[in-house]
């Protein structure tokens, strides 16, 4: 089972991370843009990824993507 162990937000996004089958030697990435999220959409419509470390923190720096608020 995935297992989170990081999130953020700000006022346009959440970003998530998470080991993959509960293997903390992996990680995925996360983001959703909240200007898409509609009670009406479901989670695969709004929320992109998965991404590697490398390519999350390239579309962090692009994006201004927020910092990890949390970890679990």
């Amino acid at each position: 089972m995935p297992q989170v162990y990081a999130v953020g937000e700000d006022d346009m996004w959440i970003v998530a991370a998470q080991h993959p089958n509960g293997d903390k030697t992996r990680s995925q990435f996360y983001y959703l843009p909240k200007a898409q999220d509609h009670e009406h959409k479901n989670a695969e419509e709004i929320v992109l990824g998965p991404f590697t470390e490398t390519e999350f923190e390239k579309l962090k720096a692009e994006l201004g993507l927020p910092d990890w608020s949390k970890r679990f």
